[in-house]
């Protein structure tokens, strides 16, 4: 889908739409390549896990877009989880296009406070999100463009 045509992304974001999260190491990756729950943790302070919508934007565009987020570690991949497998975990998907075109984001129920760990209940449901996605690894994480498999393939 072109990125100059907002009128063609639709704002609802549909159960079945893949989203791809930016997954950095060691942030939201384990040594065995195992996504942590932490992988849909907002930041303290924050409700929203930003994301990339597959419908929108390839594997070149969202990485181009995750690289430059100023998170801590180094890029390592994709976790894709579909919108429903989302709010079956009970958090909700939105459009956030505001930020570019192709931009969702997870909104979580609670907002956890800097430095706390999130109660059992929601840690809970972070881990439920962390099994429901599929890890995507990127053979080249430090060249410019995607070159994992293709992030709309596959669970």
């Amino acid at each position: 889908m072109p990125q100059d045509q907002p009128d063609s992304l639709p704002l609802h974001i549909s159960d079945e739409e893949r989203l791809a999260r930016a997954i950095f190491y060691p942030n939201f990756i384990n040594n065995r390549g195992e996504l942590k729950p932490a992988a849909f943790k907002a930041p303290g302070g924050r409700r929203d896990v930003s994301v990339n919508r597959l419908l929108a934007l390839d594997g070149n565009a969202c990485k181009a877009s995750s690289r430059g987020i100023g998170m801590t570690g180094a890029f390592a991949g994709f976790a894709v989880i579909s919108a429903g497998a989302v709010r079956t975990c009970g958090s909700d998907v939105v459009d956030s296009r505001a930020l570019y075109l192709g931009h969702a984001d997870i909104l979580h129920d609670q907002i956890l406070p800097k430095g706390e760990p999130p109660p059992p209940e929601f840690n809970a449901r972070l881990r439920r999100m962390a099994a429901a996605a599929h890890y995507f690894p990127d053979p080249e994480a430090d060249a410019p463009g995607w070159s994992g498999d293709d992030l709309c393939a596959g669970p």
